[in-house]
């Protein structure tokens, strides 16, 4: 590896100058460690499609939070690592929680009895959330989301059917996926 290959700054300042919004640094910390988290939570979920997906909410995690990491406690590598792990172990228990839900509606379908009226309620009132924060993004950003999580394209496969380049599809899946996470907590 010569000079130019080296990174200006190490992994803690870049996890550092990502607390402070820096998307330079977020862009560099990905390019480092996006293998290793990508591996963490394929270990976990075990399923690559799950795993990829979960990954991405990583990184969101980890913009979200970069404020949190404390050089005193450990490396930004170990931090990095730990939440990776903790979100795919989310993931897991998530999907588990969802395979029982449906287990009970298929129980409930199979013996003709139709979801409670206030289920209905919250599932629609969920569908309406979704697609009133889905029209606050941008046109790219929806585009780049709608390709990610329901045509379930990678993010290499989006950059080449737009046209656009994979660190602008990057940037805007996780644009997207900011705006939308701040529109469902409201």
């Amino acid at each position: 590896m010569n000079n130019m290959d080296a990174p200006s700054r190490s992994p803690e300042e870049l996890l550092q100058a990502t607390a402070n919004r820096d998307r330079q640094a977020f862009s560099e910390l990905y390019d480092i460690f996006a293998d290793l988290t990508y591996g963490i939570t394929l270990r976990v979920v075990q399923d690559q499609a799950i795993a990829q997906e979960s990954t991405q909410e990583v990184w969101l995690e980890i913009w979200d939070k970069a404020c949190n990491y404390d050089p005193r406690r450990g490396t930004a590598r170990s931090w990095i690592a730990r939440v990776a792990h903790n979100r795919a172990v989310d993931t897991v228990r998530s999907n588990e929680s969802s395979r029982q839900r449906l287990e009970i509606a298929g129980r409930r379908e199979a013996v003709g009895s139709e979801p409670l009226a206030s289920e209905r309620l919250e599932m629609q009132e969920d569908s309406n959330a979704v697609t009133r924060c889905l029209d606050t993004l941008t046109d790219i950003q929806r585009e780049a989301v709608h390709l990610a999580y329901y045509s379930g394209l990678t993010q290499k496969e989006i950059a080449a059917k737009t046209g656009a380049g994979l660190s602008a599809i990057k940037t805007r899946l996780r644009d997207g996926m900011l705006a939308l996470r701040r529109c469902m907590s409201t």
